[in-house]
């Protein structure tokens, strides 16, 4: 009785806690300009979105996350630039092995762990499996129901034939995108789990070419065949569909309930559009990523706040996650949480980096935006300006530099007219250098698609779950692992930063080690150490039960340091740049290959063969000079136990870590 009470109380005091988390929906524009809605002094009448700004806040200086669609997105569902998730341009799939890598941690996973429903309605534009490419689906990246097409609604807004529901074409549809986009989202807003959170990512097709609205719409800004006209009728019915989201949204739960974001992916294609600001959609001017953006949560965000700190798409998921209350993804954010100055605690915003964007297209290719100042360059070196993203540039946008800066003061020049780079040479060094640090430090996490067999790290390719090999971590969630001290300790501390495991310097305990135990086994990781200098990365084969019988060598550098686990551990390595074998620079990835079988391992390092060591015997291959063995208990007649990895003083980071059984 004792244990069903205990149980109740926290079933129920789960229920409340997460019944107590704001619903979250996200509405995204598709090709939306910064000056075309009501609220941002467009022509277009757009009563809906115009209380949902008065309801809550906006921003006069918001920015895209990229200068057009898959890359803005990429951004938005991950708080990183678009170029560490894969996306380097918009996504052709059938040309393309681009697309969102699953590694990504989106706002949608992230919700999911806080016991959030989740939804995609409209546009995807990430990625979709084709017939010879793989590709992970909007399910695989945390939604549990998605209704959406590979790119735009075709073969216009009108009654358009590819969307797909959960993986199976619709078909023929009849009405225009928005209002059929609309209508999924009001269907399962009114048949979803009403017992739990839900986070609706509502992202429409207008005013994306090809265009297409009711005439009766249209005719309020000019004839049928006025493409301007035409245009203003998209967004005029978009927003028609909002306000019917809008009145649902009512009805499931009290404002004071939902969080409510609007944006574009990217300014408008239409330069009239764009507020009079230089250039538009696909280039890195202010017309192309300056964009609106509203938040609006009643008692929670000041209401008709309007905001001129620059901001962004980058910012919403820690944006959302600040609001909530909730811990973000564990790897490197480029956004920052505005969450202070959306509840009117401006003096305790700080941004962390500047706001930065790439563009292979544009030229400028790359522009910064740090307080009032904008700064632009072009590449150093020949590179196309061609609209369809190739793979093969890949290397050369990840090694090149910039050239031809020019620096801008948006508060005095929001036209970009007048460059200061000659009369602020000091700040234009300053910015220069932010630049580029943000730079190299993005393409280093940029995915290798242009290499036929690459594969992004921490998942399987199809070969190796055909031999059998098991992943240890997937760049998501710490599972298979767990404490050395107890079988039931955590892995508190380390962190998932970027992808890969990362133990921190100031965790002095910092070994894990797998749950499972194994033997007649192949383990592969890749390890990487930190610049500083007494440093390493170890791995140990732990006993499963603690044995008097047999030996365990210990295989040290010349130092022959002591270490804790010389009375308990069975066998390590630790390798460092100052020993004699093939240890790669600091900070360059090593590839560790350890093979077990019965009595005997061998350790590959950087694909040489390290060591070579029979249960036993003392014996070593001849070649691995200055190593200098230790003995004590261990092993019996064959190796079997848990693989234990830890670091030598400082930190270290590991990925791609993998087992598969060898057999008998």
């Amino acid at each position: 009785m004792k244990f069903r009470i205990l149980l109740l109380a926290f079933l129920s005091a789960t229920a409340v806690a997460t019944a107590a988390l704001p619903n979250v929906v996200m509405l995204l524009a598709d090709d939306l300009g910064y000056e075309d809605i009501g609220c941002y002094g467009g022509p277009v009448k757009t009563p809906a979105l115009d209380q949902l700004a008065a309801d809550g806040a906006r921003f006069t200086d918001f920015y895209s996350g990229c200068a057009v669609c898959s890359p803005s997105r990429a951004t938005l569902l991950t708080g990183r630039h678009h170029i560490r998730t894969g996306v380097y341009s918009w996504i052709h799939d059938a040309s393309q092995r681009s697309h969102l890598l699953e590694r990504e941690i989106t706002l949608a996973e992230n919700l999911k762990r806080a016991g959030y429903s989740t939804a995609h309605v409209g546009k995807w534009h990430l990625g979709l499996p084709t017939v010879d490419k793989k590709k992970p689906t909007p399910d695989q990246h945390g939604f549990d129901h998605w209704f959406a097409t590979w790119n735009n609604a075709q073969p216009s807004h009108k009654n358009p034939n590819n969307f797909i529901r959960n993986g199976k074409p619709v078909g023929n549809t009849n009405g225009y995108a928005c209002q059929l986009v609309a209508d999924e989202a009001i269907h399962w807003l009114t048949e979803r789990d009403k017992e739990t959170p839900f986070f609706l990512n509502v992202w429409f097709h207008e005013p994306h070419a090809p265009i297409a609205a009711p005439d009766e719409i249209v005719k309020a800004y000019g004839g049928r065949e006025d493409k301007a006209a035409i245009y203003s009728g998209t967004i005029d019915n978009t927003d028609k569909a909002i306000a019917r989201i809008l009145a649902t949204l009512q009805e499931v739960a009290p404002p004071e309930n939902t969080l409510i974001v609007y944006a574009s992916d990217n300014g408008s294609y239409r330069n009239d559009r764009n507020g009079g600001r230089r250039g538009r959609k696909g280039m890195n001017w202010e017309g192309g990523l300056r964009v609106p953006g509203v938040f609006s949560w009643p008692g929670e965000i000041e209401k008709g706040r309007v905001h001129s700190e620059p901001a962004g798409i980058v910012d919403i998921l820690p944006t959302v996650c600040g609001l909530l209350e909730i811990d973000p993804p564990g790897a490197h954010l480029d956004g920052s949480d505005l969450s202070p100055l959306l509840r009117g605690s401006r003096k305790l915003f700080q941004r962390h980096q500047p706001l930065f964007w790439h563009l292979q297209k544009s030229r400028p290719i790359v522009a910064m935006r740090d307080g009032p100042y904008s700064l632009v360059a072009d590449p150093d070196y020949e590179l196309s300006t061609h609209n369809m993203f190739k793979e093969a540039w890949i290397p050369m946008i990840k090694k090149g530099g910039y050239t031809n800066f020019r620096l801008f003061d948006l508060e005095q020049d929001p036209k970009q007219e007048k460059n200061l780079a000659t009369e602020k040479p000091e700040l234009l060094v300053e910015l220069k250098k932010k630049l580029q640090a943000i730079n190299t430090s993005v393409m280093a996490d940029g995915a290798d698609w242009h290499l036929k067999n690459h594969q992004p790290h921490n998942t399987l390719s199809p070969a190796e779950k055909a031999q059998g090999w098991k992943l240890l971590f997937d760049g998501k969630k710490i599972e298979n692992w767990r404490r050395y001290a107890s079988p039931t300790a955590t892995v508190a501390g380390w962190k998932i930063k970027d992808g890969t495991l990362h133990k921190p310097a100031d965790i002095r305990a910092g070994d894990i080690m797998t749950v499972d135990a194994y033997e007649d086994f192949e383990f592969s990781w890749e390890w990487k150490l930190n610049a500083r200098g007494n440093n390493g990365v170890k791995y140990f084969i732990i006993p499963e039960r603690k044995s008097t019988v047999g030996h365990e060598y210990q295989m040290l550098d010349d130092s022959l340091t002591q270490d804790a686990y010389s009375q308990t551990a069975a066998f390590y390595l630790i390798a460092t740049p100052s020993m004699d074998k093939p240890v790669k620079p600091m900070g360059e990835w090593n590839r560790s290959r350890i093979l077990v079988r019965r009595n005997c391992v061998e350790h590959w390092l950087n694909n040489k063969k390290v060591l070579e060591y029979e249960c036993g015997s003392p014996a070593i291959m001849e070649r691995v000079p200055k190593t200098k063995f230790r003995k004590y208990p261990g092993f019996g007649k064959k190796f079997k136990g848990h693989i234990l990895l830890t670091d030598h003083k400082d930190p270290c980071w590991f990925r791609n870590l993998k087992i598969r059984n060898l057999g008998k």
